[in-house]
C-alpha cells in the first residue's frame, strides 16, 4: 500500500578498492617510521639531491676518514716466537690507508724461514697478481731498508729486505714500519 513504509538492507555490493588520486598522499597520512632505507631504491638519492649544506665532515667522518690502533701479528714460515712487542696505529682517508708499527723481538725462539706481518688494520687492494708495498727499516743491526708486500684482498704482508732475501728472526732485531696502501673495504 503506498503509505506503508519499509526499510531495505541490500548486502549484495561489490567491494571495492580505492586508489588515491596522484599527488593527495600528504605527509601527515604517513605513519611516522613507515619509510625505511629499505624501501628507497639505491638510485633514488643522487648528488644533485642532497642540499649542498647537508653533509658535513662529521657526518661523513666514519667513511672519509678514521684513526685508531691496530696490533701486528707476527708469523714466520717455520717455528715460532718466544716473545715479540707489537704495536701500530692507521689513518685512513677514503680508500687509502696510512699505517705504521713496531715490532720488537724480544725472544725470537726457533722462528725461521719467511716473516710476514698479519693483521693489517684493513685488506689491501689491487688487481690479481699485483702487491702492494709499504716499507720499513730495521733498526737493531745495520739499519737495513724493508719492503712488506701486501697480498691483494687479505691482511697479510711478506716482510722483507730490498735485495728480497727474508728478514732476521734475531731477539733484539727491531722493525719500523711506515707506509700507504690502497683498500676497498667498507
Amino acid at each position: 500500500v503506498a503509505t506503508d513504509d519499509i526499510y531495505v538492507v541490500y548486502n549484495g555490493l561489490a567491494l571495492q578498492t580505492i586508489v588515491p588520486p596522484d599527488g593527495s598522499v600528504s605527509t601527515a597520512k604517513i605513519v611516522d617510521d613507515a619509510v625505511t632505507s629499505a624501501k628507497i631504491a639505491d638510485n633514488a638519492v643522487v648528488s644533485a639531491s642532497i642540499a649542498d649544506d647537508a653533509v658535513t665532515l662529521a657526518k661523513a667522518a666514519d667513511s672519509l676518514y678514521r684513526t685508531g690502533t691496530w696490533t701486528p701479528v707476527i708469523v714466520s714460515g717455520s717455528g715460532g716466537y718466544n716473545g715479540l712487542t707489537t704495536s701500530g696505529t692507521f689513518t685512513r682517508i677514503g680508500n687509502t690507508v696510512h699505517v705504521t708499527a713496531r715490532i720488537l723481538i724480544t725472544a725470537s725462539g726457533n722462528a725461521s724461514g719467511s716473516m710476514n706481518i698479519n693483521n693489517l688494520p684493513f685488506n689491501g687492494f689491487t688487481p690479481a697478481g699485483v702487491r702492494q708495498m709499504i716499507q720499513g727499516r730495521e733498526n737493531a743491526n745495520n739499519g737495513d731498508m724493508i719492503q712488506i708486500l701486501i697480498d691483494s684482498g687479505t691482511k697479510l704482508g711478506k716482510m722483507q729486505y730490498y735485495e728480497g732475501t727474508n728478514c732476521t728472526h734475531t731477539t733484539g732485531f727491531e722493525y719500523i714500519i711506515t707506509g700507504t696502501y690502497q683498500t676497498n673495504d667498507a
